[in-house]
């Protein structure tokens, strides 16, 4: 009785979760990794890290997130899988899990399948106690383009009777919506405005790193993972649409592509199109950046730099396939000025995707040491100012030495006049000075310094 009496004092006091915990199994060996971190770190950036599960997250470097998000392929019954999850409660850092908006065509929130996706969502998150949802609302809308604002209306629907079901057993989950790099039907009328309505229910709104490529009529060449431009404008018109910036998440990729080019003229790899009229993306093959490193080390350590993009690249040619290729991945300087506008422009924080995309072999453990410390993602969970690089203030620093160079000439400028002044106009004499000096009675006036 006495050890009943504290369990059940215990039990009033946390509320709905202890109902939770009590009901579902937890599959860590210590309980107590079930329950969500009780410590806040702090922090005013997120730091979300995406995982695919092909390493072992234990070996991350922990002190530079805030999160980690499990891929929807996991499941709760694979015990390795399942210690994903332990691990991360027992590093103190919130965990969240992955769903897919695998709708199309017309939408109808009260349908037999998207009341069942509601129910598999709630269950998933009970399942894995997870404080994150990152809802994957691409697949959707690079299927459906042409949507309209009915099915945007179900879809909103789904997702808040989906957060409404949640908040019955916990009141901490944050739903963070994985968009792509602009909203959609951004450039058509406002008829098609899923952003707009989405506010509401979306915590975060999390921008995949590939659907900059992937989702884009541009022409058939190859392109980086995240092109300076194009980010600008499409975080713009996520403004247009109400979403503020401190609610936007900037998904970066720890991964690059590899392009066979059918033609390569300058820097510029043409690639085919499908029939289709898009790019054949069969013809890229993705590489880690410990996979960049060991394949192409000399290149990799000598590549170009596109100023405009923000982006390095390399080329070089396969005698295998007797093609060109091109290769387009993120290092030190691209990711520091990605970090850096997160920043600048106060975004809510970054996600890195993926976490495994620096796991590498055991012989490369030093490689793999020295790209988990690149600069800038740790910096965003400081407040110091002094721990903000500097690359991203280049204009800044230019502008101020241009003042500061006019204000110096000027002072030149006039320096300079007052010298050659004093030597050109002579001091006047007073009049008949050169009389006196001559020693004559008679006057003759004749100085012409008069």
């Amino acid at each position: 009785m006495k050890l009943l009496l504290p369990s059940l004092l215990l039990c009033l006091l946390s509320g709905p979760l202890c109902a939770e915990h009590a009901t579902d199994d937890c599959p860590c060996l210590n309980k107590r990794d079930c329950d969500p971190p009780v410590k806040d770190l702090g922090h005013r950036k997120e730091v979300f890290a995406f995982s695919d599960g092909s390493t072992d997250v234990e070996a991350w470097t922990w002190e530079s997130i805030t999160s980690l998000i499990v891929p929807s392929s996991f499941n709760i019954s694979s015990k390795e899988e399942a210690n994903t999850m332990c691990i991360t409660h027992n590093k103190g850092r919130k965990f969240g899990i992955t769903v897919e908006m695998d709708f199309s065509g017309h939408v109808n929130h009260t349908s037999e399948k998207a009341v069942e996706w509601v129910q598999f969502v709630a269950q998933q998150q009970k399942q894995w106690h997870a404080e994150i949802i990152a809802v994957n609302l691409v697949p959707y809308f690079s299927q459906d383009a042409n949507s309209f604002w009915h099915d945007h209306v179900a879809l909103i629907k789904m997702l808040v009777a989906m957060k409404a079901k949640i908040a019955k057993v916990t009141d901490i989950i944050k739903v963070a919506c994985i968009v792509s790099w602009k909203p959609p039907c951004a450039e058509k009328d406002n008829s098609c405005d899923f952003t707009e309505l989405s506010t509401d229910v979306c915590d975060f709104y999390i921008l995949n790193p590939d659907s900059f490529t992937d989702l884009d009529e541009e022409k058939c060449r190859a392109r980086p993972n995240i092109p300076l431009t194009k980010l600008l404008y499409g975080l713009s018109e996520y403004n247009s649409h109400h979403v503020p910036n401190n609610r936007v998440i900037l998904g970066v990729s720890w991964h690059g592509y590899d392009y066979t080019c059918q033609s390569l003229i300058g820097n510029v790899c043409s690639m085919l199109e499908d029939n289709s009229t898009k790019c054949d993306f069969s013809m890229r093959r993705k590489l880690t950046a410990g996979e960049i490193i060991q394949e192409n080390v000399t290149e990799f350590y000598s590549h170009q730099f596109d100023m405009l993009y923000t982006a390095p690249f390399f080329n070089y040619y396969n005698s295998t396939d007797h093609h060109h290729h091109q290769v387009w991945f993120e290092d030190s300087t691209s990711l520091t000025l990605k970090y850096n506008l997160v920043a600048e422009l106060q975004l809510r924080g970054l996600a890195l995707l993926y976490g495994d995309d620096l796991g590498l072999t055991s012989d490369y453990s030093d490689t793999e040491k020295a790209l988990w410390t690149w600069p800038g993602h740790t910096v965003l969970l400081t407040d110091s100012p002094k721990s903000q690089p500097d690359v991203f203030h280049y204009a800044d620093i230019v502008s101020g030495t241009a003042v500061g160079c006019l204000l110096l000439g000027a002072a030149l400028g006039v320096m300079f006049v007052c010298v050659g002044l004093r030597k050109r106009i002579k001091k006047v004499n007073e009049p008949f000075v050169r009389d006196r000096q001559a020693d004559v009675q008679d006057y003759t006036d004749d100085d012409f310094n008069l």
